[in-house]
């Protein structure tokens, strides 16, 4: 079995399991991934979505769940900066 955690992937969420190493930004990202399964209603659309928009683009650079995870952690990231 490979590593679930590498250099490509420094992060991952599937359903509610969140698995992480590294920065803040890197934990928030997987959170916003938890909270999309959940509006989602089931995990299995979840994931549905999630391999369709993962499907036109191999390194999930783009697709909304993407957009959403890397603009709401950044956001909070840079609050969180701002306030200090």
């Amino acid at each position: 079995m490979g590593q679930v955690i590498t250099a490509a992937s420094r992060g991952v969420a599937v359903g509610h399991g969140v698995i992480i190493g590294g920065e803040r930004e890197l934990l928030l990202h997987p959170l916003v991934r938890v909270a999309q399964c959940e509006r989602r209603g089931a995990l299995e659309r979840y994931v549905k979505r999630y391999l369709c928009e993962r499907q036109t683009c191999v390194t999930f650079t783009i697709g909304s769940f993407e957009a959403e995870a890397r603009g709401l952690a950044r956001e909070i990231c840079a609050a969180k900066a701002v306030s200090q």
